[in-house]
């Protein structure tokens, strides 16, 4: 989840102050449709973790290494810059 937060503050969407996991989520969500599944499948580790106090199995932490691969994919700097750009330029 902390990497999943510098992710996105570096793409120009930081969390704000009182926005939970789930929120955050759900707004990166928005601004990156392509990426929602990876955005989803790492909240969701994060709150069964964190909140639900379950340790998560081999395979559910090998799909969650794999989302994050996907979102550091250098496959994926278009659309962050994109996304960035078309946002500055609407003022969002």
């Amino acid at each position: 989840y902390q990497k999943l937060l510098s992710w996105g503050r570096n793409g120009g969407f930081p969390r704000r102050f009182a926005e939970t996991p789930g929120e955050y989520g759900a707004r990166l969500g928005r601004h990156f449709p392509p990426l929602r599944g990876e955005i989803s499948l790492i909240i969701d580790g994060y709150h069964d973790e964190t909140y639900g106090e379950q340790e998560l199995d081999k395979a559910s932490g090998k799909k969650i290494q794999r989302a994050w691969r996907r979102l550091a994919s250098p496959f994926c700097w278009v659309l962050r810059l994109k996304t960035r750009f078309l946002t500055v330029i609407r003022g969002g």
